[in-house]
């Protein structure tokens, strides 16, 4: 269920009540449902109930093909797994942070959240429903857009001068919602968890594809105009985390968008647009930005670099590891740094 065109007037939350009823049986219901503007939710049931059987994947294998990072060989403990949440209700966060703004600690942030990241360390079924449950809470946040010409999230590519954080500017304008919502997905991308992403790989669940999709669309067409260069989709440089995990978002959705999806050549574009553009940065010669550190610049001072740094550095190395070798010259550069910082071994 979906309240999130993109160019309808005045969008505005939704209030209803749902009854879903298979075989004549209601399976779920809720009254005065309250859905958030530009956000959708779904829910899973089997006919006659689900099976007791589970498909265990091999989560070796699963990062032995580094579609996701490798993990350390550990097993969640009991108590934990018995503790972690199975399911998510319509328009519920789950467990990421009602304000992805918000400073300090999140559990959505790393190169895969940490609902995911015990799925990939065990693939245990408790952890595999606490990773679906908080894949579907990502859709409570007012970050899809769907367009209403193609059926598809919003393009920049079709409306290379509308922007999120510059509306009045914008030509045509997304019109803001109208109604509060209680979360925030934060100015652009600084804090923003992976979405959809290993869902998808497990699933094969068309949602959860849509779910990593929406983000990065959302991800593209929030910068300015101007300082995404229209239709080239260049980052926000402000924030170098945020380039980061927007980087891995859209490398993710771009591996995972099927060969004959309408949107896969558009994703492939973007990130090859980044590429290029951070490739005429610091690694051609005379690139403006180029040193001999590896440092990439960062808007918003340089007082945490490090850490920040640290997140584009593994992004860069997940990159050509998908598969994008062109990533491999700013891999090289990049690299640099955290090298640099713990010195080269003797010899």
């Amino acid at each position: 269920m979906e309240n999130n065109w993109s160019f309808v007037p005045n969008p505005r939350n939704q209030t209803y009540d749902v009854t879903i009823e298979i075989g004549g049986a209601t399976v779920y219901s809720k009254t005065d449902l309250t859905h958030y503007h530009h956000a959708r939710w779904h829910k899973r049931f089997w006919w006659g109930g689900e099976p007791s059987v589970y498909v265990k994947h091999d989560h070796d294998y699963l990062q032995s093909t580094k579609a996701i990072p490798r993990y350390e060989d550990i097993t969640p403990s009991e108590g934990f797994l018995n503790s972690v949440r199975q399911s998510t209700v319509p328009m519920d966060n789950g467990d990421h942070n009602d304000n992805m703004q918000d400073t300090g600690f999140q559990e959505g942030i790393g190169p895969l959240p940490k609902w995911d990241a015990t799925y990939a360390i065990s693939a245990d079924r408790r952890a595999y429903y606490y990773m679906l449950a908080n894949a579907d809470a990502g859709g409570a946040y007012s970050v899809h857009y769907r367009d209403e010409k193609t059926g598809y999230p919003i393009s920049i590519d079709d409306y290379p001068n509308t922007s999120l954080a510059d509306p009045n500017g914008s030509a045509p304008a997304l019109p803001y919602g109208s109604g509060s919502t209680p979360y925030y997905e934060g100015n652009w991308a600084s804090h923003q968890p992976s979405m959809g992403f290993l869902p998808y790989i497990v699933t094969g669940d068309y949602y959860y594809l849509e779910e990593a999709q929406f983000w990065s669309a959302y991800n593209l067409i929030w910068p300015s105009v101007n300082n995404r260069n229209g239709s080239a989709g260049w980052w926000y440089t402000e924030s170098l985390r945020g380039q980061a995990w927007a980087y891995r978002s859209l490398a993710q959705v771009a591996y995972i968008t099927p060969d004959n999806h309408p949107m896969k050549a558009y994703f492939l574009a973007k990130l090859d647009s980044n590429l290029d553009r951070d490739h005429a940065l610091y690694v051609s010669p005379g690139g403006p930005h180029k040193n001999n550190l590896g440092a990439m610049y960062m808007g918003e001072g340089n007082e945490q670099y490090r850490f920040y740094d640290y997140f584009m550095s593994w992004v860069v190395q997940y990159m050509v590891d998908l598969g994008f070798d062109k990533a491999s010259a700013f891999r090289d550069y990049k690299l640099q740094f955290p090298i640099g910082l713990m010195g080269l071994a003797a010899g």
